[in-house]
Parts: C-alpha cells; structure tokens; sequence
C-alpha cells in the first residue's frame, strides 16, 4: 500500500493499490509550490485515498495556473508540508 507523510507525521495518507497514474508537472505554478523543477503528481479516485490528520491540514487555493482553473494544494499546517 503506498503511503505518505508529512515532515512532522501530523498528516498522512493511504492509498490501498497503485495510483491509476502519474504526472509530472513543469508549469510555473506548480514549481514554486514545492520549489523544485517538476511536482510530481500521483491520479487517485478520491473514494481511495485516506487522509489521517486531516483536522492538521490547510488549503491554499493557487489562482496563478497555467490552466486557469484554480489549484486546491493542501498542506500541514503544523510544517507546511
């Protein structure tokens, strides 16, 4: 089962089989939400992802896309990860 966490351990997420796919992103939008190159994007049926801590968790709405539709990116409240 692929899992993930936060820096902290506040939040985490289970996702009970593979991803249905991935994406790797290099719009400008999504590289300055992780400072990095790319983000690397896993595609989940919401039905399948759990979500542990999620009372520790923050949303930004990111309106800058490339796409124009707004970006919902959810992180820790307690790390910012």
């Amino acid at each position: 089962m692929p899992t993930g966490q936060c820096n902290c351990g506040s939040v985490k997420v289970d996702i009970p089989d593979m991803p249905d796919s991935s994406v790797l992103c290099h719009c400008l939008s999504c590289r300055a939400s992780g400072g990095t190159a790319f983000s690397t994007n896993l595609v989940v049926k919401k039905e399948d992802l759990t979500i542990y801590g999620e009372e520790h968790t923050k949303v930004y709405r990111d309106h800058k896309t490339d796409s124009g539709n707004v970006a919902a990116r959810r992180f820790c409240a307690n790390c910012g990860r």
